[in-house]
């Protein structure tokens, strides 16, 4: 992801998945991210994939933790594909965790 807002300094600053993911605000907004991702996931690398780690259609927030938490299972019993799925699971992890955080802060959990 190439995103180069300027920082204090006027140079260019990344904006990585992790920086999108703590702006979101919203459930939608953080589905929003995962699907922008997501999309920029080579078709060859998800066909790489065990079956059970491909993604299935992220509606909501709960389509983002299963899915997280499917693929840190597979991650942990498939030592041949740990580093394509290291990656994925980790941008799902952190938008389930900012779920998490979203939904506390408004008194839901």
């Amino acid at each position: 992801m190439m995103i180069h807002p300027l920082s204090r300094r006027g140079a260019p600053r990344t904006v990585t998945w992790t920086d999108r993911l703590g702006c979101a605000q919203s459930e939608s907004e953080v589905v929003d991210v995962v699907r922008e991702y997501l999309a920029l996931v080579s078709p060859e690398e998800f066909a790489s994939l065990p079956p059970a780690c491909r993604p299935a259609k992220i509606v909501d927030g709960a389509d983002i933790t299963a899915y997280a938490f499917e693929l840190v299972r597979c991650r942990n019993e498939d030592r041949e594909v740990t580093d394509r799925i290291h990656r994925i699971a980790a941008v799902l992890s952190l938008a389930a965790t900012r779920l998490s955080a979203l939904l506390a802060h408004r008194g839901e959990w």
